[in-house]
């Protein structure tokens, strides 16, 4: 009789601990729109032992820059956008990127992407490097956003965006 009763008990936390991760799966949100950065700094590779993560993107970011000034030409912030339309926006989608520099006090400068028609999902970049990342210094601040004409489909901001 123990063995029956203990095998129930372990059957009915199994089914407990399932219902429970159902319940949390369902409740996690779809984001339409995922943002990842990364900073350029320095011409320098890191070494492969200490962050081999930083160092294949470093290369990633170098690749086919040769001289010193090429490679000084790269040095800047890169923003990845996946996105996917999730059928709630219909006509052409665009992503716009609103972003303030150190050196632009409280200018708010804005970067464009259309999306290609009937794509359901995809991959832009925004990139500050070059001329605009030496005179105008680091993004302090940035705002990305998924739009629809003017309708707004998803947003993702920095903490410092006000």
């Amino acid at each position: 009789m123990k063995v029956i009763s203990a095998c129930f008990v372990n059957k009915l936390r199994l089914l407990c601990v399932s219902g429970l991760f159902c319940l949390l799966l369902s409740c996690a949100s779809k984001d339409v729109m995922e943002v990842k950065q990364f900073h350029l700094r320095s011409i320098d590779m890191e070494s492969m032992q200490q962050a081999p993560m930083v160092r294949g993107e470093q290369m990633h970011r170098m690749r086919g820059a040769v001289t010193i000034e090429e490679r000084s030409q790269r040095l800047g912030q890169y923003y990845s956008v996946s996105w996917k339309n999730d059928g709630s926006a219909t006509g052409p989608l665009k992503i716009v990127m609103d972003y303030q520099q150190s050196a632009t006090g409280s200018k708010v400068l804005t970067m464009s992407k259309d999306l290609p028609a009937g794509e359901e999902a995809g991959r832009v970049e925004f990139i500050i490097s070059g001329e605009s990342y030496r005179t105008n210094g680091r993004v302090l601040a940035w705002r990305i956003r998924m739009m629809s004409g003017s309708k707004v489909i998803s947003e993702k901001r920095s903490y410092m965006w006000r």
